[in-house]
């Protein structure tokens, strides 16, 4: 019939379970990507918190090696000195949380130099051992055995 519309069938378009399906699919996509955001974060966080305790134990080992080097032995001054606290020679370490401890026991190294060996221990917040470093001091004057 002349000047009569007829209704045509249109294939353009989105559906509605097409349109829920692609958004679910953007959903899963966009959490997986929090999620890796996140770990990458949480590693970030790790290792600073590993890196700051190795540079407060090589710290507090270089003042103690200093010291040491130069006749300075004395415990109390080097707990001043490093703001660590002094472990007698046969205790342990402590799992107190963020702990920074040392200790060093007088001897002789592999080739023979009189000196003393220094232990340095950082725990996390949590009482974990994060660091521990082991170094060696000369005692101002040490000879070879």
């Amino acid at each position: 019939m002349p000047g009569r519309l007829k209704m045509r069938n249109s294939k353009k378009g989105v559906t509605l379970v097409e349109a829920i399906v692609a958004a679910a699919i953007m959903v899963i996509m966009v959490a997986g990507i929090i999620a890796i955001i996140g770990f990458a974060n949480s590693l970030i966080s790790k290792n600073k918190v590993q890196d700051d305790g190795f540079a407060t134990a090589e710290g507090i080992a270089d003042a103690v090696m200093t010291a040491i080097s130069n006749g300075n032995t004395d415990p109390d001054d080097l707990e001043a000195l490093t703001g660590a606290e002094h472990v007698r020679d046969n205790s342990d370490f402590s799992s107190d949380p963020n702990a920074k401890e040392f200790k060093f026991i007088y001897g002789t190294d592999a080739k023979g130099i009189s000196g003393y060996k220094i232990y340095v221990r950082v725990n996390d917040s949590e009482g974990n051992q994060l660091v521990y470093i082991t170094a060696f001091a000369a005692v101002k004057g040490g000879t070879t055995a």
